[in-house]
């Protein structure tokens, strides 16, 4: 059930005591809602990622990452800018999607202050994500093949300027 409502969501900086929650998110964000995307053996490597949790906390750790927060101060997304203005990861509860959460997150790492006054902004999409960041005005400027535990996947590098 989708129940949270964008106008309720607070979004602040990830701390470590997020971290197992984040990775639940991780987790279920994957295997709920990448199905119509991927093949069964690819959801389970990538959602694998997340097994071991020093190397997802490490991961989180890479980046600025930001958490959205729901009425009820329970963690429903995030998403992360590896500076300078790479977006390095956005992930929402499935009991979020669709809601506007995965929006507000990328509006926010939009509005970060940068170093410069134009910057060009890249991620790399999986297929689920491709539409949100197209609708920010991200273009694909490459189809890369990449794998994750010997699991062949395609994403999008994507580009967007200010």
């Amino acid at each position: 059930m989708r129940n949270t409502q964008v106008s309720q969501i607070r979004i602040r900086a990830y701390s470590t005591a997020d971290t197992p929650a984040l990775r639940q998110i991780y987790q279920s964000s994957i295997r709920e809602l990448a199905l119509d995307h991927y093949s069964s053996e690819q959801i389970q490597a990538w959602a694998g990622f997340a097994d071991n949790i020093d190397t997802f906390s490490s991961w989180l750790n890479d980046s600025r990452v930001f958490v959205a927060i729901d009425e009820s101060d329970t963690q429903v997304a995030f998403g992360g800018l590896e500076m300078p203005s790479r977006i390095s990861c956005l992930f929402v509860s499935p009991h979020a999607s669709r809601c506007g959460v995965a929006s507000l997150l990328v509006e926010h790492l939009l509005s970060l202050e940068l170093d410069s006054v134009s910057t060009t902004y890249t991620t790399e999409a999986s297929e689920l994500s491709k539409p949100l960041f197209e609708k920010f005005g991200f273009v694909v400027k490459d189809i890369e093949h990449t794998k994750v535990s010997d699991v062949a996947f395609t994403r999008y590098a994507m580009q967007k300027h200010t």
